[in-house]
Parts: structure tokens; C-alpha cells; sequence
């Protein structure tokens, strides 16, 4: 962690998670939410942006967000934070997109864009850089190299190993920079926008932004809610949960039963029944002929075949997201019971609108906040966990666990034999990787991929990053 964490989005982010959530245990929240812009950023504060109220309107957004609301619309533009509050219940209807971008936090970054650095360049007479530009976009003038920005397309050929002196640079824009597909782009008014038809939300721009512009609409209120009014609630954890609270799962689970749940599942036998079903899945995929199958145990990358690449629609396996399985298995035991999934996906809040047996998401952010407004829990964000349980490494990345039970279940059967291939982090180089295995120009029948680089301890929404 940075030691310089103050003026960090996600320090104030999980300061405003810890005061909405003590609030409202407090019974105080309808009083203080207008107020806490101006408490968390007081007269005598530091500013970061152009003036204490345009640090505050910021705040002000990221509020509505915890919300659960969009802070882009004209309605949240126009009403009081204690307004939207009062029109949350428990069983108030869920984002179906769980990211917004603030318009008050986004704009602080430059033109994205191509250019030499002056004193760098030495006017060289191989002029590299000019043979290389398929736009001709890249002339001397004056004794320097130059690039017209009107004939630039920024296709980066100039940027790979070209300019020895390291003269040409390209300013980046962090959340364009690390979406994988293209989905979030700078507009001509200096604010970024998400196509949501592409989106996988993988959560890399709420992770790349400096300025914190990219927000999670939270389910924190409707659940806290639940838990006040004593409805029976079930907790489904994902095993990185181990790395991120003291004591591990176990711990974790009878301190959330201490505050209210009802019942806590570890995700982990659900993640194992999935591997066994897409294992089983594959053998008569195999023996039909198809080529490649690809697992579904993580939705970004489901999102990403879905929505991106149509032709790998019919590789993926058929085998339903592990958190849909123990779901069902809750609903079918308790249909009344409201299940609540926590992990540290940005990601698993868009399927689980799409999931009917999922009813809340809370990431290990949120459930921080909310384990510290009951008093049960202090949690440090900057002090890594060292004391968790010892549990299987396949079931903490979900990731090449399919591979290894198949091997497993095949071991004797040489009709079938499987080529595995893992695939850890989704990045701008993962369709093109992804399209070799397709087309058979790189050997693997059965593809398995996870969204965050390290797995599933490194997502977007976690309190502590493990060293990997």
C-alpha cells in the first residue's frame, strides 16, 4: 500500500462505506447524510480539486452511489441525499448496471495522444519513425520530429522499439488504458462513458481511475436494512474471503451470524460441483467433435464471449456460475430466505441481477464497513491478512480447477485426452489469444479463464491484496 493514502478515492470511499454504515446501525443516518460532504471535508481541509465544493460535490456523488443510485442523472442532480434515502427499502430494485461514472470527479484527464518529446529526439537519419507511421502523421520540421495530430490514429506502431532515445510517448487515459474491450472512452466534453452493451464489468477502470470517477452502485443500505428488520438472510462467501478478515472464514462466519445472517455457505463446494459438472460436460462435448470448451466459473469472461465474441458463444460450458448453484440450493431449502453474495467482484454484481436465486451483492469492502458499524470487526485496509486457513489454490483463483478434477475423471480414458489451457487476468491481448484456440493455431480443448490477474484475492472490490 501507498503510504501517501489520504487523498486516495479509495480511502474516502471506504471512510464514507464505515460513517453511512455506523449511521445507520446509530439510527442517525436521515439526520447527518447531507452533512457528511462537509464533514469528511471540513473548512480548514486540503482541497484536491479547485475548491472545497467541488471536493464535496464529489463526495456528494459517491454518496448517491453507496445509494445504490446513478449520480450522472439529472435526478440526483436535483434531490437531497436524505430524499433518496427515505425512497430505499429492503426490497428496493437492484442497478442493473452496477458502474457510473461521476461527471463532477471525471475531467482531470488530458487529451489522450501520441507525441515527441522535443529534447528527446536527435532527428536520427534512420527516421524510424516515419517509415513506420502507416498514416504519414510523423514529419521533420525544424530539425525535430513531429506528429500531425489531426493525421494520427494512434495505432502505436511507432511506439513499439522504434525511437531508440525513447522520444515518442503516448499520454494514456487510465480507465482507457485498462479496459480490456474498448468499453469506456473519453468524450469531446472531457468525461468517460461506459457502452454498457460491451462492458463485462470487469471492474479495471473502478481499479485504474486516479480520480475516483468510476463508482460501484452499492447494495450496502437495502441489506443493512434487511438485517435491522431481522428478515432471515443468507451469506454465500467466496473462498478469497480467507485472505481478507482475520481469523479466515470461519471466523468471518460466526461473526456474520453474531450481526444477524441467518445462514453463511462457503462458495467453495459450489465452485468444486462446478468443476465435476463442466468435467462431465466435456466428455461428450469431446466426442461429438467439438474442438474447445471454455468454463463459466468467472462471469467477466462470460460477459466478455457474450457480449464481445459472438463466434465462442457455443464453447462455453452450459454449467450455471457457482454462485447461481448455491443459490438454488438455498432457495430451494429456504424460498423465503434473501441470499446475499460477498466477494470482491465488480462483476458479480451484473449477474447476479440476472440471477434470480441471488438477491444482494456486498463486496469485501462493504462488508467491512458493515462488520465495523456493528462493532465486531476493526478492519485495517492497508494490513494483509497472514493468519487465514489453508484451503485449496485452484478453489482461490477458480481458475484451471475444471482442468485438474477432468484429468482426474480421465485418467484411464484415452479416448478423451484434454489439453488445458489458463488464462490469468483478462487483458487487451486476451481475444487475440482466445481467437488461436478457436481457429486451433494454439493447442488447448479446454480454455479456462479468470478476470483478475492472481485471481480472485486480487479483484477490484477486495480490503487486502495477497502477495501473489
Amino acid at each position: 500500500m501507498k503510504n501517501d493514502y489520504v487523498h486516495s478515492p479509495e480511502r474516502l470511499r471506504r471512510e464514507l462505506l464505515i460513517r453511512i454504515a455506523k449511521a445507520f446501525q446509530d439510527g442517525t443516518l436521515s439526520d447527518i447524510i447531507d452533512k457528511l460532504p462537509r464533514i469528511v471535508k471540513p473548512v480548514d481541509s486540503q482541497t484536491v480539486g479547485c475548491c472545497i465544493d467541488h471536493d464535496r460535490e464529489i463526495l456528494r456523488q459517491r454518496i448517491i452511489a453507496i445509494l445504490g443510485l446513478d449520480p450522472s442523472t439529472p435526478e440526483a442532480d436535483l434531490m437531497m441525499l436524505r430524499e433518496m434515502l427515505s425512497l430505499l427499502e429492503a426490497d428496493s430494485p437492484r442497478p442493473e448496471y452496477p458502474l457510473a461514472v461521476s461527471v463532477s470527479a471525471c475531467g482531470g484527464c488530458p487529451e489522450s495522444k501520441v507525441e515527441i518529446i522535443e529534447s528527446k529526439c536527435r532527428n536520427c537519419f534512420s527516421q524510424a519513425c516515419i517509415h513506420i507511421c502507416p498514416n504519414s502523421a510523423i514529419r521533420i520540421q525544424r530539425g525535430k520530429a513531429r506528429i500531425d495530430t489531426a493525421q494520427c490514429t494512434q495505432c502505436g506502431k511507432c511506439l513499439v522499439d522504434i525511437c531508440l532515445y525513447n522520444a515518442i510517448h503516448k499520454t494514456p487515459i487510465p480507465c482507457e488504458a485498462a479496459c480490456p474491450i474498448g468499453a469506456i472512452r473519453k468524450t469531446k466534453d472531457g468525461h468517460a462513458v461506459i457502452d454498457f452493451k460491451r462492458c463485462i464489468f470487469c471492474g479495471k477502470c473502478f481499479q485504474a481511475c486516479p480520480n475516483g470517477a468510476v463508482m460501484q452502485r452499492s447494495e450496502l443500505l437495502p441489506v443493512l436494512m434487511a438485517l435491522k428488520a431481522g428478515l432471515p438472510i443468507a451469506a454465500i462467501i467466496a473462498p478469497s474471503a480467507n485472505e481478507q478478515f482475520p481469523g479466515g472464514i470461519s471466523k468471518l462466519t460466526a461473526t456474520l451470524k453474531q450481526i444477524g445472517f441467518s445462514l453463511c455457505v462457503d462458495l467453495s463446494e459450489a465452485i468444486r460441483e462446478a468443476a465435476v459438472l463442466e468435467s462431465e460436460e466435456f466428455v461428450p462435448r469431446f466426442n461429438s467433435g467439438q474442438r474447445l470448451m471454455t468454463s463459466t466459473g468467472c462471469p467477466a469472461f462470460v460477459e466478455l464471449i457474450q457480449k464481445n465474441l459472438p463466434a465462442m458463444r457455443l464453447t462455453l460450458s452450459n454449467v450455471p456460475d457457482p454462485m447461481e448453484i448455491a443459490g438454488r440450493k438455498i432457495k430451494e431449502q429456504s424460498p423465503d430466505m434473501l441470499t446475499v453474495f460477498i466477494g470482491p467482484c465488480v462483476t458479480k454484481r451484473y449477474s447476479a441481477f440476472k440471477c434470480p436465486s441471488i438477491d444482494r451483492v456486498l463486496s469485501y469492502e462493504e462488508l467491512g464497513a458493515v462488520l465495523t458499524a456493528f462493532g465486531n470487526v476493526s478492519i485495517t485496509p492497508q494490513d494483509l491478512v497472514t493468519d487465514a486457513e489453508p484451503y485449496d489454490p485452484m478453489i482461490r483463483q477458480s481458475c484451471g480447477l475444471t482442468g485438474q478434477i477432468l484429468k482426474e475423471l480421465l485418467e484411464d480414458d484415452s479416448k478423451a485426452p484434454i489439453i488445458t489451457k489458463y488464462i490469468d487476468g483478462i487483458n487487451q491481448q486476451t481475444t487475440t489469444l482466445l481467437h488461436l484456440f478457436m481457429t486451433g493455431k494454439s493447442r488447448a480443448n479446454l480454455v479456462e479463464v479468470i478476470g483478475c490477474h492472481g485471481g480472485c484475492s486480487h479483484g477490484p472490490c477486495s480490503l487486502a491484496v495477497p502477495e501473489r
